[in-house]
Formats: C-alpha cells, structure tokens, sequence
C-alpha cells in the first residue's frame, strides 16, 4: 500500500503580550487499495494530525524615551514591544537659537532667545532702549 500523506497548514498567532501560537489540525481518509494476489493488512480508518505549541517572545513595556546628550536604546533587540515607544519633544537646553534679530527702535519685553545674535542699535540723543 503507497504511504499516506497528511498535508497540515499550521495558523500562527501572536498576542498583545507576544505569546506565539501555532495550531494545526488535519485529518485524511484512508481507505486501502488491494490489488488482486494480495492480503490487505491494513485498515480503513482517518489519520488526524493535530496539536499546537507556544513559546512566549521576550517584552518590553510601552516607555517614552526623552532626548538627552547620550546615545539611548528605545528597544533593546530581541524584543517585541507590548506598547507604543514615545519619543518626548527635544528639551529647551538642547535647542540652538538661529537667525537674526536687528533691533532698531525702543520697546519692551523684546525676547532674543530665539535668536542665534540679535543686533541692538542704540538711538542717539538719550532716551535709551529697553530690551
């Protein structure tokens, strides 16, 4: 009797908390085939295959990660993240002011911080300038 096949398409599945699932599940009819001159020694019946394994992946939390001066890692390899990685705006310490500013009348509460150089002209004749 030719050897029976059981072809089995495993689904896999992974959760939120990366815990991998396959499952399979298949199932043939056999029926054997006896020429004449020969003694079936075999049966009619069903071959089932079916079953599942899991295998929980290694995780890592949602986290927001704050720019600093040194390299960092967000997700370390290997890992399956179980939420979001933030990355929080850029501090203020860490931000170069850039442009110009000329500042040519007089007036108050002008802010320049945002300015790489800010250029004063100071009117003559007294009167002065607020910055």
């Amino acid at each position: 009797m030719p050897a029976t096949t059981v072809t089995a398409n495993p689904t896999i599945n992974v959760n939120s908390s990366g815990l991998i699932t396959a499952t399979v599940n298949a199932s043939k009819s056999v029926t054997p085939n006896v020429n004449a001159g020969y003694v079936s020694i075999g049966t009619a019946g069903t071959i089932t295959a079916s079953g599942s394994a899991s295998s929980q992946l290694t995780t890592q939390a949602a986290t927001t990660i704050t720019p600093t001066k040194s390299q960092q890692t967000a997700v370390a390899a290997g890992r399956y993240t179980t939420g979001a990685i933030t990355v929080a705006a850029i501090p203020a310490a860490y931000i170069q002011p850039t442009g110009d500013i000329s500042i040519t009348s007089n007036g108050t509460n002008i802010d320049v911080a945002s300015y790489a150089t800010a250029t004063v002209a100071v009117p003559t004749g007294g009167g002065g300038m607020n910055i």
